[in-house]
């Protein structure tokens, strides 16, 4: 089992330095509130380009190397010569895990 969409969003945010992550309300039948911290809701990381990019600028020039690496990986499918054209055309899921990994955070239960 891969981390769910909240994990890696919190996973992110607390990187990132949110603090005081909390789940919203959940009343019996209801779907979960935003995740937020005492201020305000998380950013929505695995489907938010924006988010992303934010994220991914917090990065350190030697962990934007690794993450490089790890997004060619995710993106090759077994061809040693990746073409550039699915770097940038990974999806934000697809970059929050690349980061995750990057940062050892990303977790397969």
């Amino acid at each position: 089992m891969i981390m769910k969409q909240d994990e890696q969003r919190i996973a992110i945010a607390e990187w990132a330095g949110w603090e005081n992550i909390q789940p919203g309300p959940d009343p019996i039948g209801v779907p979960p509130g935003p995740i937020r911290n005492n201020y305000r809701e998380l950013p929505e990381y695995t489907i938010d380009l924006n988010a992303m990019a934010e994220a991914e600028a917090r990065l350190t020039t030697g962990q934007l190397d690794r993450y490089a690496d790890i997004a060619c990986d995710m993106v090759a499918d077994g061809d040693p010569d990746p073409n550039i054209t699915g770097l940038i055309t990974l999806t934000a899921a697809q970059r929050a895990e690349a980061l995750l990994r990057t940062l050892n955070l990303w977790k397969e239960e």
